[in-house]
């Protein structure tokens, strides 16, 4: 819409690193199996085959649990996908991220949830309620964030490819960005080309990045600071 109107880009400034659990604060995405489940880890690769029809990472569908390595009585069953609304902005990050901007999901076995609000006005998260559903399904797979996890289900390791590392979501690899699913914060503002930027916002957005303003981010559930290279490059940028 910014671009459709005035004809250049913004100038996107990098800020913070998605949380790791705090609600609306960006939380990065993990991914569930049941808890009676073997399944460990996934690669990139291996979520496109899972999730995706169009494939675009490479690998051939993966539609039961046997091709994923599980044995025993789930290995015949079919791996039924629990997820956000895929034009959500998790649901968007995780198609940018697994299915490399696919949007063609494997609708046939796929559940999508959106935030709803009960009676008294309290909401149930999405992720909450794909996760209740695998605890459920034994046969599931499920896209959520890890403070919707509970004791029916385990998070998976995850990996760019073979090679791995295979990582789960905290704190550390979330600002390391060893997490593949960690959720980068941008400020997005108007700076016409040739123009200096307004210094009031320049100010702001030179105090977020400082050694001071990043110490403000990482409290509990709150949005986490960048490591200090992305926030080298970050003021670079702004500069």
């Amino acid at each position: 819409g910014f671009e459709h109107v005035l004809n250049y880009k913004p100038l996107r400034v990098e800020l913070a690193t998605g949380s790791l659990d705090g609600p609306g604060k960006s939380c990065a995405l993990a991914v569930f199996v049941h808890r009676d489940n073997s399944l460990a880890q996934l690669t990139l690769a291996q979520l496109d085959a899972i999730f995706g029809d169009e494939l675009r990472r490479g690998h051939a569908p993966m539609r039961t649990w046997r091709e994923l390595g599980v044995t025993g009585a789930l290995a015949a069953k079919p791996i039924s996908l629990y997820g956000y609304d895929p034009r959500s902005g998790p649901g968007v990050f995780f198609r940018h991220v697994a299915l490399n901007d696919s949007q063609k999901i494997h609708w046939e076995t796929y559940a999508e949830f959106s935030d709803q609000k009960n009676p008294d006005g309290s909401l149930v998260r999405a992720g909450a309620q794909a996760v209740a559903a695998l605890a459920r399904d034994p046969a599931g797979i499920a896209v959520a964030t890890s403070g919707d996890a509970n004791a029916a289900v385990k998070m998976i390791a995850i990996a760019a490819d073979d090679r791995g590392p295979f990582v789960l979501p905290t704190k550390e690899t979330l600002v390391a960005r060893s997490y593949l699913f960690a959720r980068p914060v941008f400020a997005c503002v108007n700076r016409p080309p040739g123009a200096p930027l307004d210094p009031k916002v320049r100010e702001f957005l030179a105090y977020i990045l400082s050694a001071e303003g990043q110490r403000e981010l990482g409290r509990p559930g709150d949005y986490l600071p960048l490591d200090a290279s992305a926030a080298d490059s970050a003021r670079a940028a702004l500069n």
